[in-house]
C-alpha cells in the first residue's frame, strides 16, 4: 500500500482533502454516427456554420435546448427557419447527421467549471473529471431525479438515483453531453470538481501478466499462509498517470484549502521537520516517484504502476508480491475494519496511535513476507527489497529527510517488529497481532513493552480555542508518540554526528505525549501545546537536556548549567517557545509569533515573564 495519499503524520492526514480542478483539453476527437447524436460543443463562440467547421456539410439539423424547456433549432441553409445564430462554448446540442463523421475540435479556454441547472429538463456539458456517475453527482445528490446519456452503440442511458435496478449509465467523461432532470424548485448548481479524485483508469493484466501475476500470487499465498483474495480488480496504470494524479490532488489542495495548508506548513516547520520553502503538497507528489503499486481495500483493487503491460521486471515482481499480500490481509482481517481503529481514536482522543499502528502492522507483514519471496526465488537472480532499508537509498531528492523517515516508518521500524514476531511464534503470532493491535510506536519500537502490554499514559488537553481569542480554532489534538519525539529531536540537527544515538536515547523513556495544535482562521498563525510524560526523573533529565540543545540553537543562545532552572522561554527569528517541567512531566508551547505565545501561555495558566531566557552566547 505504497501511496503518498495515505502519507500521515501526528494524526493530521495531509492528502485526500477535497477533488481536483475541472478537466480541460485542448482539442478533441468526436465519432459522430448517422443519425442523432448529443455532443458538446468546445470552440469559440461563432456562426453556427462556421462553428461547426468541416462537419456542416454533413450536419442536416441542430437542436439545442434553453432555459425554461425551450428548444432552438438550426437547420443548414434554411435560415428562416434557424433560431440559433452564434454557437458558445459549452452547449450541448443535439445532431443529425447524414453519414458518419470525425468532429475535431479545439479551445483555448479553460472549462467552465460548473453548471447552472433550472427546475425541468436541462442539456448540460459535463466538464469534470473521468469519474464514475454517483461519484460525480455527489454535489447534486437530492436535487437531480434522472440522467440521460446518448450512446451510439447502446442508445438512451440513463442514471436513477438510488435505483441501480433500471440504472445503465455507469460513467461520465470529460465533453459529455447529459439530459439532466432537476426536481428542486430553486435549481441546482453542477460543480464539477465536487467529489473525491477521479483515480486514473486501469489497464487490465494481458494474459501473460495475468499468468505471471497469479503464479506470484499463489506462491505468496504457500508464504505467507492465507488464501487469495477473490474477485479483485487487477490491472497497471502509467507512472505519468500516477504523477498527474497527484499534481492534481496537490492543485486542488492548494486552491480550495489555502488556509488549512498554510497553517499546518506552519506546525510542521515550528516541528523543524520541514524548512521554510517546503510545502506538504509538494513533498507529497514527490513521494509517488516511489510508489510502484498499491492494493485499495475500498474497491479491491490490485494496481501495478509499469509502461510495460506485458513485461514486468524484478521491481514489478517484488511489488506483486508484496501487494498481493495486502489483498489476503484484507480477506482475512478486513482493513477496512482495521481502519476503523484510527478514526475512533480520532473521535474519542483517546490515548492511543492506531493511526500509524495500523498501517505499522499491514506493511511490516508484507514486507516480511516478500522479502521471504525473494528468498525463495533467489535463483532466479531476483534481489535487492523493494522498499529501501535505508532513507538515503529511498528518499525523494527534494523530500526533508523527518518526512521521508515517516514515510518509511511502516516498512523499516515495522518489518523489524513483524519480524521479531514471526521468529516468536511463526504466522500465527502475526496473526495474533491484528487482534491484539500495537497501541503506540514505542511498543513497536520496543517489541517487549508490545508483548508486556505496557499502555501509554493516559494524558488530556484542554481546548484553549476560546480563551485564545476571536477566529482562532483547533486544528486537531492526537498523541505525539515516542517516535514524533524521536524524529522531531533528529531533524532539529539533522545530519549531525552522533545526533541519532542522542535523540534515540532521548525519546526512548517516552511514557506519553499528546500535542494540541491551533491555528487562527486566516491561516497564518498557529499556536502547538505539546505536554509529555516520562516513565522516571532520569528519563525527563535525558530529553530535557536535548531539548534544550534544539531550542538554544533555534535562539542562538544557551541557558546557564543550572539544574534550579525548570521554566525556560525562548525567541528566535521564526520560533518563540516556551518550556516547562517537573516531576515526570514536561509540557510545551510554540509559536511564529512572540504576542500569540504570550496568550497561550496565559491561556494555559503559565507566567511567561517568570520563565528563564538563554543568556550564554555559546552552547556550553
Amino acid at each position: 500500500m505504497r501511496r503518498a495519499l495515505f502519507l500521515t503524520a501526528m494524526g493530521f492526514l495531509l492528502f485526500g482533502i477535497g477533488g481536483v480542478p475541472s478537466a480541460h483539453s485542448e482539442s478533441t476527437t468526436t465519432s459522430l454516427v448517422a443519425g442523432w447524436n448529443h455532443v458538446c460543443y468546445i470552440g469559440a463562440a461563432g456562426p453556427a456554420g462556421e462553428a461547426l467547421g468541416t462537419v456542416a456539410g454533413s450536419v442536416q439539423a441542430l437542436y439545442r435546448m434553453g432555459a425554461n424547456g425551450t428548444t432552438d433549432r438550426w437547420f443548414p441553409g434554411g435560415s428562416q427557419a434557424s433560431t440559433i445564430d452564434t454557437l458558445a462554448p459549452g452547449d450541448a446540442l443535439l445532431m443529425l447527421v447524414a453519414a458518419p463523421v470525425e468532429w475535431a475540435q479545439s479551445s483555448d479556454e479553460a472549462a467552465p467549471g460548473s453548471a447552472e441547472m433550472t427546475q425541468g429538463w436541462n442539456s448540460v456539458c459535463y466538464e469534470g473529471e473521468s469519474r464514475g456517475i454517483e461519484e460525480a453527482t455527489a454535489g447534486v445528490d437530492g436535487e437531480v431525479a434522472v440522467i440521460y446519456s446518448l450512446s451510439p452503440e447502446k442508445g438512451w442511458l440513463r442514471f436513477v438515483p438510488g435505483q441501480d435496478d433500471i440504472s445503465d449509465l455507469e460513467r461520465v467523461e470529460p465533453h459529455q453531453a447529459l439530459l439532466v432532470l432537476v426536481s428542486d424548485a430553486a435549481g441546482a448548481t453542477w460543480n464539477f470538481a465536487d467529489g473525491e479524485i477521479a483515480f486514473p483508469p486501469l489497464t487490465p493484466f494481458d494474459p501473460s501478466l495475468e499468468a505471471k501475476a497469479h503464479e506470484i500470487r499463489d506462491t505468496m499465498s504457500s508464504i505467507r499462509g492465507l488464501p487469495p483474495h477473490s474477485g479483485i480488480e487487477e490491472g497497471t496504470i502509467s507512472r505519468a498517470a500516477l504523477t498527474e494524479y497527484h499534481e492534481q490532488v496537490a492543485e486542488r489542495t492548494r486552491q480550495e484549502e489555502t488556509e488549512l495548508l498554510q497553517a499546518m506548513n506552519l506546525v510542521y516547520r515550528l516541528l523543524h521537520l520541514i524548512g521554510p520553502e517546503d510545502d506538504l503538497t509538494t513533498i507529497g507528489t514527490e513521494f509517488s516517484s516511489n510508489i510502484l503499486g498499491f492494493y485499495d481495500p475500498s474497491d479491491d483493487r490490485l494496481v501495478l504502476v509499469t509502461e510495460e503491460s506485458a513485461n514486468i521486471d524484478e521491481d514489478d515482481e517484488g511489488t506483486l508480491a508484496h501487494e498481493y499480500v495486502h489483498s489476503f490481509q484484507d480477506a482475512r482481517f478486513d482493513i477496512e475494519k482495521l481502519d476503523e481503529l484510527a478514526e475512533n481514536e480520532e473521535q474519542t482522543r483517546s490515548n492511543t496511535e492506531y493511526g500509524r499502528t495500523v498501517r505499522c502492522l499491514i506493511e511490516g507483514d508484507a514486507t516480511v513476507a516478500e522479502e521471504m519471496y525473494r528468498g525463495a526465488v533467489s535463483a532466479t537472480g531476483l534481489s535487492g527489497p523493494i522498499v529501501p532499508l535505508s532513507l538515503e537509498a529511498g528518499a525523494a531528492a527534494d523530500v526533508p529527510p523527518g518526512m521521508s523517515r515517516y514515510y518509511y516508518f511502516p516498512y523499516q521500524e515495522c518489518s523489524v517488529f513483524t519480524l521479531l514476531l514471526f521468529f516468536q511464534g511463526g504466522w500465527d503470532a502475526v496473526n495474533a497481532a491484528y487482534d491484539d493491535m500495537p497501541t503506540s510506536t514505542e511498543q513497536v519500537l520496543h517489541p517487549e513493552k508490545y508483548l508486556s502490554h505496557e499502555a501509554p499514559a493516559a494524558l488530556s488537553l484542554v481546548d484553549l480555542s476560546g480563551q485564545l481569542g476571536q477566529g482562532w480554532g483547533q486544528l486537531g489534538d492526537s498523541v505525539f508518540g515516542e517516535f514524533d519525539v524521536y524524529n522531531y529531536l533528529l531533524s532539529s540537527f539533522e545530519g549531525q554526528s552522533g545526533w541519532d544515538a542522542v535523540a534515540g536515547e532521548a525519546a526512548a523513556g517516552w511514557g506519553g505525549g499528546r500535542m494540541a495544535t491551533y491555528t487562527h482562521e486566516d491561516g497564518t498563525r498557529v499556536v502547538l501545546h505539546l505536554s509529555l510524560q516520562w516513565d522516571s526523573a532520569d528519563d525527563l533529565d535525558g530529553f530535557v537536556d536535548a531539548f534544550l540543545q534544539v531550542a538554544g540553537a533555534t535562539a542562538g543562545l544557551w541557558w546557564p548549567d543550572d539544574p534550579s532552572i525548570t521554566t525556560v522561554r525562548w525567541d528566535g527569528a521564526t520560533e518563540h517557545g516556551f518550556a516547562t517541567w517537573q516531576d515526570g512531566s514536561f509540557v510545551a508551547m510554540l509559536s511564529a509569533s512572540a504576542d500569540d505565545l504570550r496568550t497561550a501561555t496565559a491561556a494555559a495558566g503559565y507566567n511567561l515573564d517568570a520563565a528563564t531566557s538563554p543568556s550564554l552566547p555559546a552552547a556550553p
